[in-house]
């Protein structure tokens, strides 16, 4: 019987050092085969240029930066405040650029290059996905900001919004905006009027209408006549409801108009089409774009025709009244209003990214 308790405990004790010997085996691969944490260093610098801050950071964090210093110029880093890591600081300030960034450990290297195919598109979604916000405006400052951060009131219309409406023109397309009469003007030859919170005239000067950002007005009665401009070619419609005086003159008394071309070309495209509608309205459009290297050109040539609207009767006009005073026979009234048009438009775009 103690021959048999002596061999129990001689087996036990075998069996605890031969776990402990495993386990102190597996501690030592475990320890071998995991990776150092890396290190971090606190950074505090404030939003400045997208190359100043990156070359601070590369400082900071003893690390060597390869980056072109013109491809980086006109772009603005983010505040960042807080350790971080090498790659968690890059990442945080190329954030929301067209930038990005590849991290070379074993030479301790960073090198800074544009990504490809980036667009204004992507860098609006980057916006969107820092600021957490449906659409990015920039007619109401003159730089990029969230349309729920814009310094007034602001309105956004885009390609999709208006293809469901079935608008064909800009002046069809910005009957969709809350706060905006469209209407015809009894003097400047049936043009269309934009009137912003009541401010209304027959000439409507006071209205800034903007292609691209550049304004497309004369001096003495607002926009050219007859501007009839097609929806098929637009990408979107900045509207600021409100004076924007303060940022682009006198003409903007009552609002603001930026027509958004789509002028961006991520790959090459060509389309083709037409539409026809009531009053023999006929509408054929040719657009395409083309992408080499840094540059892109787009096009877009529209031709427009309608017979106008025949059911608006026109009883009597001032040359009535003058028939009655002078006893002549001048005017054409009773007669029906004409609402005719024909129209060709063409528009050309060369850009680079450089």
């Amino acid at each position: 019987m103690n021959a048999l308790i002596k061999t129990v405990i001689l087996i036990s004790l075998f069996s605890a050092l031969t776990s402990t010997a495993n386990a102190s085996k597996l501690g030592k691969e475990t320890a071998a085969d995991a990776s150092p944490p890396e290190r971090t260093t606190y950074l505090n610098l404030a939003s400045q240029d997208l190359t100043t801050c990156l070359l601070e950071i590369s400082d900071s964090l003893g690390v060597s930066i390869f980056l072109d210093k013109a491809k980086l110029d006109h772009h603005t880093a983010r505040p960042i405040i807080g350790f971080y890591s090498i790659h968690n600081a890059f990442k945080h300030i190329l954030a929301g650029t067209p930038f990005t960034f590849k991290y070379d450990p074993k030479h301790n290297i960073v090198e800074i290059h544009r990504q490809k195919n980036t667009t204004a598109k992507s860098r609006r979604r980057h916006h969107m996905a820092l600021y957490d916000e449906e659409e990015i405006i920039v007619t109401a400052s003159g730089y990029q900001t969230p349309i729920e951060l814009a310094p007034s009131t602001a309105s956004v219309i885009l390609a999709k919004d208006i293809a469901q409406a079935g608008a064909s023109n800009l002046n069809e397309a910005l009957q969709l905006i809350p706060g905006l009469h469209v209407s015809l003007s009894p003097l400047s030859r049936l043009d269309f009027i934009f009137s912003i919170r009541g401010i209304h005239t027959d000439f409507n000067p006071h209205v800034l209408l903007l292609l691209n950002g550049r304004p497309i007005q004369f001096s003495f009665h607002g926009r050219p006549t007859l501007f009839h401009y097609p929806a098929n070619h637009i990408e979107r419609i900045e509207v600021i409801r409100g004076p924007g005086s303060a940022v682009y003159g006198a003409d903007a008394y009552a609002g603001v108009i930026n027509i958004i071309t789509q002028s961006e070309v991520e790959e090459d495209f060509t389309q083709i089409g037409a539409k026809y509608g009531a009053f023999d309205t006929f509408e054929l459009w040719n657009s395409g774009g083309l992408r080499l290297d840094d540059w892109q050109l787009s096009y877009n040539l529209t031709y427009q025709k309608s017979n106008g609207d025949n059911t608006r009767v026109i009883n009597a006009d001032y040359q009535s009244s003058l028939d009655v005073f002078f006893s002549t026979n001048a005017s054409k009234a009773p007669a029906t209003l004409s609402t005719r048009h024909e129209v060709l438009n063409s528009h050309l775009t060369l850009a680079t990214e450089a």
